[in-house]
């Protein structure tokens, strides 16, 4: 059987000589003598790899390194003890700062710093997402003595109204949704499951027939641990929604499966997702999420209370609502201010025929 191995250059010289080395990104290049599978050529690889090794940890473990706090991090069950997607994503941001300064010490990492080098280049969503990542380090580091001090602390979110945050999809966005996507298509049944039920896509993809029980939907929210605390919401199905579900074939276990008929993953159902919405020549910031939003927009201008979107969307803090249910109230008295003005003027203004007492 032929074995592939990894880290390996090759190039002929200026005499026709093939040279091979190991070769791997931020470790010197070593030469490798011999044809590859002799044991002259496998025992230089073997020790070159261990070299490799070493150079990238002592790089990695540097005592008092921000690389050294990352690493640390990773084991602590503050980090642990978070959602798998936030997981996910503080890990993509922290390997971005590893590889950046991970060699620089901790200490050095200022408040200054932070804001100068990282949050000031990042539009608003974005900004909060590494805000929130580097503070979890940061606090990790004075909890274990590393840091004297959090250099994030006193360091605002973003203005949350201001660009950058998910876009919000209108009601003339999701009827060119369905034109394109009629009802029986997986894309609709997604489009349906995400605006009726105002859950994320990490729980849209798990919901399968098993969670329907009396017109109702059970659904444990993955990011909010649900499962883990014995906590469920029970959604009712809209008629929409439930049109949809007898128009579409599915799953035994998921609404939601690939033409091979597998649940969707999440990361595979958020790019399949984008490609529906392409098909349906909508812009680019209209994305899964966002029907989640515009799903609370409904409720809010409904009237609903805070209390009662909760009990939909699953948040435990009030203050995410906050901006659905202000806008909604705006909008209500903006109608209700304009129905006194029509009516004012609805009323015949005397004639001023000019004539003199």
């Amino acid at each position: 059987m032929r074995i592939r191995l990894q880290y390996i250059k090759e190039y002929r010289d200026r005499h026709g000589k093939l040279r091979r080395y190991f070769h791997r990104k931020g470790c010197r290049d070593i030469p490798l003598p011999g044809r590859p599978g002799s044991p002259e050529f496998q025992e230089a690889y073997n020790a070159a790899l261990a070299v490799a090794r070493r150079e990238l940890g002592a790089d990695r473990s540097r005592p008092g390194s921000i690389s050294e706090a990352i690493a640390a991090y990773y084991q602590d069950q503050s980090f642990l003890n978070l959602a798998p997607s936030t997981r996910g994503m503080r890990r993509r941001i922290l390997e971005i700062v590893r590889r950046g300064i991970g060699h620089e010490p901790l200490k050095s990492l200022t408040k200054g710093h932070v804001v100068s080098v990282y949050l000031n280049r990042l539009k608003p969503f974005e900004r909060d997402n590494w805000l929130k990542t580097l503070r979890g380090l940061c606090k990790f580091a004075v909890a274990a003595q590393l840091l004297k001090s959090d250099p994030t602390e006193g360091i605002k979110k973003s203005d949350r109204s201001a660009a950058g945050s998910i876009h919000t999809w209108t009601e003339a966005e999701v009827a060119q949704f369905r034109a394109r996507h009629g009802l029986g298509s997986t894309p609709r049944l997604a489009l349906e499951l995400l605006v009726n039920l105002c859950q994320r896509r990490s729980d849209v993809v798990r919901l399968g027939p098993q969670h329907i029980e009396n017109g109702l939907l059970c659904v444990r929210q993955k990011k909010t641990k649900m499962e883990k605390q014995d906590r469920m919401l029970w959604v009712p199905i809209l008629p929409e929604l439930q049109q949809a579900l007898d128009a579409t074939p599915s799953g035994a276990l998921a609404f939601l499966v690939t033409a091979q008929g597998m649940p969707f993953t999440e990361k595979g159902f958020g790019t399949r997702f984008n490609e529906w919405c392409r098909q349906a020549a909508l812009p680019a910031e209209c994305s899964a999420h966002g029907l989640r939003k515009l799903g609370l927009v409904r409720l809010a201008e409904e009237g609903c209370t805070t209390e009662e979107l909760k009990a939909i969307s699953g948040h435990r803090n009030a203050a995410a609502l906050k901006p659905y249910l202000e806008a909604a109230n705006q909008l209500r008295l903006a109608k209700s201010a304009m129905e006194k003005l029509k009516r004012r003027q609805a009323v015949p203004t005397p004639v001023d025929n000019g004539s003199a007492a």
